[in-house]
């Protein structure tokens, strides 16, 4: 719906499925009540607005959605194999994103996320002993989180340089579905920048130098308990403080 030029107000609900399968329960150990797992079904409901305003230099989009699972495929190790169990689940959320130009060659962009995706009466374990968990966070579901990134431009040396940088905040998070104390990462911000010259009228040449994880945060991406297996959990961590540069050609 338009109510006015450059609003858009939208509503959407939708159906999907995602097949069934079988996990390697004899690897696993586990019953064969656990070995196969079911299709899961999604009901998604979404409305929100789109808007353009100040003279055409900023969009502004926000939306709010709810996702309710029947038999989501919920994710966990047992021993040391990957294995899927069916559980229901529902997702609520909410997002902000503001882009704008205020003046010639600059760009800003923010948003906001809110996200609470819980997974309901997980089991422990899939071995036949576990007991009811409860309600559990939905693996790589922070709360909330924040970025913001700008970008200039300007011309230079017979063609044009860009100076751009970004943060971004990601809440504390789970990497499992049973949401063990010691497979959680916690809040962390990141921080980017980079520098590119592309030389003549058009951008098919780029040269540039960059940093990563400029503020050297230390977070992990994923991890995996293996305590009944070896005693220890694992991690896979993100990348230290890192400088490098690149050439580009596009055609």
């Amino acid at each position: 719906f338009h109510p006015q030029k450059d609003w858009l107000i939208y509503a959407t609900a939708s159906r999907g499925t995602k097949g069934g399968g079988f996990n390697a329960g004899a690897i696993a150990g586990i019953p064969k009540s656990a070995e196969s797992y079911k299709p899961e079904a999604l009901w998604a409901y979404e409305t929100g607005v789109k808007s353009t305003v100040f003279n055409g230099t900023t969009d502004i989009d926000a939306d709010v959605f709810y996702y309710d699972y029947s038999n989501y495929q919920a994710f966990t190790l047992t021993g040391l194999t990957p294995t899927v169990f069916n559980v229901n689940a529902n997702v609520k959320g909410a997002e902000l994103e503001v882009r704008t130009r205020p003046i010639d060659g600059l760009s800003i962009t923010a948003s906001a996320a809110y996200l609470d995706a819980i997974a309901h009466h997980v089991p422990s374990n899939l071995l036949g002993t576990g007991v009811d968990l409860g309600d559990q966070k939905i693996p790589q579901s922070p709360p909330w989180s924040f970025s913001i990134a700008g970008s200039y431009t300007w011309n230079a040396l017979s063609g044009y340089m860009t100076v751009s940088s970004d943060a971004e905040y990601t809440g504390r998070r789970y990497f499992n579905t049973v949401n063990h104390p010691a497979l959680q990462n916690g809040a962390y911000t990141i921080v980017n920048a980079s520098i590119s010259y592309s030389p003549g009228d058009d951008d098919r040449w780029q040269l540039s130098l960059w940093g990563k994880n400029l503020s050297n945060t230390e977070f992990a991406s994923t991890g995996f308990d293996l305590t009944t297996t070896n005693g220890v959990e694992t991690y896979t961590v993100s990348p230290p403080r890192w400088f490098g540069g690149s050439i580009a050609y596009k055609w």
